[in-house]
């Protein structure tokens, strides 16, 4: 702002302005050194406020942090002692052993007397013969007891072959009755035995596969007329166990 005076001159109410801007400058010069001292002043004033806060701040943190580690030492100070009382080593204690002598116990033995043995006396002669028998008795009964199983085992051997033989026979004499001698081996006088060979089951039949010519006659005819006359002659009477037979079949001329 100017606050220089304006002259008015000339008549026509134009400001004029003289010698007097000389004065104006400095005044302004003036203003503007006072403004630049002023302006600093003012800033400073405004920011010393939070630099003062910081630095209260600080100085407040530095003072906790220095307190809780008086008291963390303080407390490490008291616990030393207790962990060097806690590890305390303990005494050792030393025992001594003593020997003493142990009492010895003596216990006197009485000897007792020897039992007296009775003295054996021979026996008799007449106990000695009665022994002798019996053992002999002894002797000829188990051998007589051996005689008769196998004399048992003998005749029940005899018996089962007696009764297979007259099966067989009753067998044999069934197959002959229904033999037949072909008329062309008759013309020619042809004389042969055919012997076969086949197995009976309890009930009395000829068991399957087991039905064959044992010994040939030398004639197919003859050999095929024996097996046709076994075949026709079962069933035979029931046997006295499953049993196999072999029966001769003659063809004569004379029979």
């Amino acid at each position: 702002m100017n606050t220089c005076p304006a002259s008015y001159g000339g008549g026509d109410g134009v400001p004029r302005y003289g010698s007097s801007s000389g004065m104006c400058q400095w005044l302004s010069v003036s203003s503007l050194l006072h403004a630049c001292l002023i302006v600093p002043f003012i800033l400073f004033s405004l920011h010393s406020p939070a630099r003062h806060m910081r630095s209260r701040l600080q100085i407040e943190l530095f003072g906790m942090v220095a307190d809780r580690q008086v008291a963390e030492k303080k407390v490490a100070q008291q616990a030393a002692p207790q962990r060097r009382e806690a590890y305390r080593p303990p005494k050792t204690v030393t025992y001594r052993t003593v020997a003493t002598e142990s009492p010895v116990s003596v216990h006197k033995t009485e000897e007792k007397p020897k039992p007296v043995e009775p003295e054996t006396k021979p026996a008799p002669a007449a106990a000695v013969a009665v022994q002798s028998v019996a053992a002999a008795q002894v002797t000829t009964s188990g051998a007589d007891a051996e005689r008769q199983r196998q004399q048992s085992i003998r005749t029940a051997a005899e018996q089962e072959a007696d009764r297979k033989r007259r099966y067989g026979e009753k067998v044999t004499k069934r197959l002959r009755s229904n033999v037949v001698y072909p008329k062309e081996a008759r013309r020619m006088g042809i004389v042969a035995v055919t012997q076969i060979y086949f197995w009976v089951t309890e009930s009395g039949q000829i068991k399957d596969g087991s039905l064959r010519v044992k010994r040939s006659s030398g004639y197919a005819a003859l050999d095929a007329s024996a097996l046709k006359a076994a075949r026709d002659s079962a069933p035979f009477e029931k046997p006295p166990n499953e049993m196999p037979l072999i029966v001769d079949i003659n063809f004569d001329v004379k029979t």
